[in-house]
């Protein structure tokens, strides 16, 4: 069957089971992250693989039964549509305090001369000129979901030949990341275990 992967009960669930453990142990990670300074944008990031290893074991969780085995897509697995799609699955599983991406970014000021803008999901996306300060009405709803590629640009400094400059992770609120670290975990807790 095009698409599809076809695998019994037991890996299914073994499948779901390594999922939601190696999203806890991300957002362990995250969370251990947040002791240090130069390390806040590091556990944004991993607690943003976290989210996406979740909405792996959901995807899984939504495979259909066919006679003995399970279809699973294979979209779940292959290309990077498969990373957004994932998180946006998971998204949409998770509570709001898990989810509310605009409260983890504190921006003081744009302090490069030039926009810096962040990229959400589907084409959504973010500006900050030089000198702007404050949380934008753009990320001030749950629809702002952090893309594949501002979740990677958490972990390094990285050149946006459009703007000719520097683009440089958000300012996290770290208080708020923790709470929402704590929840996810409780959420995969309550839910799973």
């Amino acid at each position: 069957m095009a698409g599809k992967y076809r695998i019994d009960e037991d890996k299914l669930f073994q499948g779901v089971s390594n999922s939601l453990s190696k999203a806890l142990s991300l957002a362990n990670d995250a969370e251990s992250l947040l002791k240090n300074i130069e390390s806040f944008n590091h556990a944004l990031g991993l607690y943003g693989f976290a989210i996406e290893e979740y909405g792996k074991a959901i995807s899984l969780l939504e495979s259909k039964k066919l006679n003995t085995k399970y279809e699973v897509s294979i979209g779940i697995f292959n290309g990077q549509s498969a990373h957004n799609r994932k998180f946006g699955i998971a998204v949409r599983d998770l509570p709001s305090i898990c989810k509310d991406f605009r409260s983890f970014f504190e921006i003081k000021a744009n302090t490069s001369s030039r926009t810096q803008t962040f990229h959400g999901m589907d084409g959504e996306s973010v500006s900050y000129a030089s000198g702007e300060t404050g949380i934008k009405e753009d990320i001030t709803h749950e629809g702002f979901f952090m893309s594949r590629k501002t979740r990677e640009r958490c972990f390094y400094e990285d050149w946006d030949n459009n703007i000719e400059d520097w683009v440089s992770p958000l300012p996290i609120k770290i208080n708020r990341l923790r709470s929402a670290i704590k929840e996810f975990r409780n959420h995969i807790r309550i839910n799973f275990y």
